[in-house]
């Protein structure tokens, strides 16, 4: 598989980490990887597989993906520097230390998709400054988190994001409650590109 660039791991794989630097060994030229369920994450494999996939432009983690830990993917990201498309599942931990951590480590990323992340303001404007590149960012929050977690982005956020990514093209922030009208202003005036927003109430689940 030396000249494979693109891998789905369906559902019905399990593989675990260490399987995936092997293959990542054998596919040097691996561009994008999307995995809905590898087994047994430990951080030191994941760095491992991040450092043998130093090509790697996309990575999603979908469905009951994985359970990774904020340490895990603050390593793994700092060995991602071609990366332009990430996507973190529910079962990732993504705080502000990890959106920092993205913000030093992929100064390319084009596209975030998280659910439910454990962010404030604090780690959206981490993105801002490092990833100026960036068009997609979801930060979709779902009622079970709305309920119980104070950790939400306000319009401070938003200002940010507008003002350090100025070829932001869809943002998704529904669930997130604390916005308000001053968001909206932020986006007509420094969000030209902008073609998709999305700021629902939250959605009741998802399957991401």
């Amino acid at each position: 598989c030396s000249s494979l660039t693109e891998a789905c791991l369906p559902f019905d794989t399990n593989f675990a980490v260490a399987d995936l630097t092997a293959f990542a060994q054998l596919c040097p030229g691996l561009r994008s990887l999307h995995m809905a369920r590898i087994a047994h994450i430990d951080k030191d494999e994941l760095v491992d597989f991040a450092k043998t996939a130093r090509n790697l432009q996309t990575l999603s983690f979908h469905g009951n993906a994985a359970n990774v830990n904020a340490d895990a993917l603050c390593c793994m990201v700092a060995h991602t520097p071609a990366l332009t498309s990430l996507t973190l599942s529910l079962f990732c931990d993504v705080t502000d230390t990890v959106l920092g951590a993205i913000a030093a480590g992929c100064p390319k990323l084009r596209e975030l998709h998280t659910w439910n992340a454990h962010a404030t303001d604090v780690g959206v404007e981490a993105l801002a400054n490092g990833c100026p590149d960036l068009r997609v960012l979801n930060l979709a929050l779902f009622r079970h988190q709305t309920r119980s977690s104070p950790c939400r982005i306000s319009d401070r956020a938003i200002s940010a994001i507008v003002r350090g990514c100025r070829f932001l093209a869809e943002l998704l922030v529904s669930g997130q409650m604390l916005l308000t009208d001053l968001s909206l202003r932020e986006l007509a005036a420094h969000a030209p590109r902008l073609h998709v927003l999305q700021c629902t109430a939250p959605a009741r689940d998802s399957s991401f």
